[in-house]
C-alpha cells in the first residue's frame, strides 16, 4: 500500500479556539507566500504535492 503525502497549507482565521480546540479555525493561505519552504520541503519530508491558493511562484 502506498501512502500519498500532500500538504494543504493554512492560516489562522484569526478567531480564538472555542472551548476544548487547540487551535480555532483555519483556511488555506496563499501559495507563493510557501515558495521559499518548497524545495526543503520536497527534499526532507517526501511531500508528493502541495495544496494552497493563487499562483506559484515557480
Amino acid at each position: 500500500m502506498s501512502i500519498l503525502q500532500v500538504s494543504l497549507f493554512t492560516t489562522s482565521a484569526h478567531v480564538d479556539p472555542v472551548r476544548e480546540e487547540v487551535v480555532g479555525p483555519a483556511g488555506p493561505t496563499t501559495a507563493t507566500r510557501m515558495d521559499k519552504f518548497t524545495d526543503m520541503m520536497l527534499d526532507k519530508t517526501g511531500l508528493m504535492g502541495m495544496i494552497g491558493k493563487s499562483e506559484r511562484d515557480r
